[in-house]
């Protein structure tokens, strides 16, 4: 598996794979603002998600997946 690039935005991306992978979600909201707005691709039709409230049901969803895994491509 290729690694994101060592930069501010790779090491932001590395740390939200491991809050994800270790079910963090405190740590996942402390990385949006209180009123922040999330725009999630999963379904055919994007989704806009407003506020931590909204973003914590989503990660929620996310949290429970499992055999979650991500691959990096350039």
């Amino acid at each position: 598996m290729a690694r994101p690039p060592d930069t501010a935005l790779g090491k932001m991306y590395e740390k939200h794979i491991e809050l994800i992978i270790n079910k963090d979600l405190d740590g996942l909201l402390s990385q949006y603002t209180e009123d922040a707005v999330l725009i999630s691709s999963f379904m055919k039709t994007p989704l806009y998600f407003r506020g931590h409230e909204q973003l914590k049901e989503h990660f929620k969803g996310l949290l429970d997946v499992r055999g979650l895994s991500t691959d990096i491509a350039f």
